[in-house]
């Protein structure tokens, strides 16, 4: 029998020992070093069914359109065996909300940065923002079961936050008294796949449907043709 695999999607230069490290080649990078066991862009990749035990992705979902991500969530689902995990973190939208209506300009800044990308790349853009309630509404909808979430102030993701003497950086939000400096919210699901059988085109339909404004037939047919629909 095959081991499963574990997936680092989008590693940038957090390289993972036991994972399968993935990402854009180097030409696409134009601040970082990658260091990756796979350069290819995450849309095209491929594996069988059931043959992944877990995924991770840090700060790379929000990088997807509305409609690629769905399309996302169901591949994934589909390479992870029964139980096997898929662990998310991407910018907590819904706190930079909040947050932003009550902070000064030059943090408005940094919030805005956060929730839209930072634009050094064809790649760093963010096409759309998730906070707990989304992510519990979609990966519900996709057969995803025992839902954890992490929310923390950090610099960077929580999987590369810089140490200062040994510590990491971070803090959660309920200990958090002032927002200082350029800490800013994250957010990180922790989800398994159920064993009940999904409808992968249909439950994509369902929830791209929930986008549209008014009767956005045509920009519907759009998204669909996209991710093959």
């Amino acid at each position: 029998m095959n081991k499963l695999l574990k997936l680092h999607l989008g590693c940038g230069t957090s390289y993972l020992k036991g994972y399968v490290n993935v990402d854009y080649p180097q030409e696409s990078h134009t601040t970082i070093k990658i260091k990756a066991d796979k350069y290819a862009d995450l849309r095209t990749l491929e594996y069988p069914a059931q043959s992944v035990e877990e995924i991770r992705l840090h700060h790379v979902f929000e990088h997807f359109s509305r409609q690629w991500a769905l399309k996302l969530l169901s591949s994934w689902r589909r390479w992870l065996v029964a139980g096997g995990t898929l662990i998310i973190e991407t910018p907590d939208f819904d706190e930079c909300v909040r947050l932003y209506q009550q902070s000064n300009l030059p943090y408005r800044f940094k919030l805005l940065r956060q929730i839209f990308g930072s634009h050094e790349a064809h790649w760093a853009i963010h096409w759309d923002g998730w906070g707990e309630e989304k992510f519990r509404f979609v990966l519900q909808k996709f057969g995803f079961e025992d839902l954890q979430f992490k929310k923390v102030m950090a610099y960077y993701s929580t999987l590369s936050v810089p140490k200062i003497g040994g510590v990491i950086t971070r803090t959660p939000f309920e200990k958090l008294k002032n927002v200082t400096g350029d800490r800013l919210p994250n957010i990180t699901v922790i989800a398994k796949k159920s064993r009940a059988e999904i409808d992968e085109t249909a439950t994509i339909k369902e929830v791209l449907k929930l986008s549209i404004v008014g009767k956005e037939t045509k920009m519907y047919s759009v998204w669909l043709k996209e991710i093959g629909l």
